[in-house]
């Protein structure tokens, strides 16, 4: 049996144990990579050699992996092996010692940016006033303000958003719709954006969206043409990571993509009960957001500081 076949048949079947349409996406994400990493090829043919280096492999921007997407991957695949041995599809069951096999937890630490508004600044003034700028601003301006995940970004249509109301329509985690309000400023730059758009799109068209950066040869190879596909669903949720990795070297500012949700949790905290950060962060219920400021990794300095202790 192919493993194309395999996987589809293993995604479809109720005895695969996915309970929930979360469970069955973060399965099916990383099956649709075991396949493509050998294409057309054979289920029977996977060795364990092949399958630790698969649980290791960098990611789609080339990054090591972190601990969690290591392990995820050795849960998915002991699983779907496992089932595949019950149904007689392989002879042996090549994932079955996976977890003696693959050893995570060297990896660098990685660190977790919560800005302060100073560096909120530098980072929205790295972006630049042309066409690729103004998307860039926007990206930082809705993530920081806002407090949605990257792949609400990229899902963002101008039938979800109200700019008289000056409220966004998303559907966040479990596809729950969610209503967020926008602030002033960036509810006008999104009016701005809005205006620039040709033909005027009031509907699935995506708000982020892709731009053409091409040379006119018949001026000169320099000679850059630079358009926007206003018609078109806007960036994926893997092109805003790199908008945004690279803005971030420009500024000189370190930032991950969902460092810019950390930032709005952490600046809406300085103001608002953590109750109220978490109704704005539409966790659902207040220790998910306790665990998620906690996280900081100078939680001990705001500690210290805040209690005054001098001698």
């Amino acid at each position: 049996m192919k493993t194309l076949e395999a996987v589809a048949t293993y995604l479809a079947d109720p005895a695969n144990g996915l309970k929930t349409a979360e469970s069955a996406r973060s399965y099916r994400t990383v099956l649709t990579r075991l396949q493509q990493a050998k294409p057309g090829g054979s289920l029977g043919r996977w060795t364990e050699q092949e399958l630790v280096a698969f649980c290791v492999a960098p990611t789609a921007t080339g990054a090591t992996p972190a601990d969690n997407t290591i392990r995820q991957r050795k849960i998915v695949l002991r699983a779907f092996f496992s089932f595949a041995d019950w149904q007689g599809w392989v002879s042996k069951n090549p994932a079955a010692h996976l977890n003696r096999a693959v050893k995570h937890g060297g990896q660098a630490v990685r660190l977790h940016n919560w800005l302060p508004a100073s560096d909120v600044d530098k980072v929205i003034a790295a972006c630049g006033d042309d066409l690729i700028g103004r998307r860039d601003e926007l990206i930082f301006r809705l993530g920081f303000t806002t407090g949605l995940r990257v792949s609400e970004l990229a899902a963002l249509t101008w039938d979800s958003v109200d700019l008289d109301a000056r409220e966004l329509h998303v559907f966040g985690k479990g596809r729950k719709l969610a209503t967020v309000a926008l602030t002033e400023n960036t509810n006008e730059r999104l009016r701005v954006w809005h205006r620039l758009a040709t033909p005027n799109p009031k509907g699935p068209e995506g708000v982020l969206i892709k731009i053409q950066n091409t040379s006119d040869l018949t001026k000169g190879i320099e000679y850059r043409v630079i358009t926007g596909l206003w018609d078109q669903p806007g960036l994926t949720a893997h092109s805003i990571a790199k908008r945004v990795r690279l803005v971030s070297a420009r500024a000189g500012v370190p930032i991950s993509p969902h460092d810019m949700r950390r930032t709005y949790a952490g600046l809406l905290a300085q103001r608002v009960s953590i109750y109220d950060v978490s109704k704005a962060l539409r966790h659902s219920n207040v220790s998910v957001t306790e665990k998620y400021l906690e996280g900081r990794q100078d939680a001990a300095v705001a500690v210290s500081r805040a209690a005054g202790l001098d001698f």
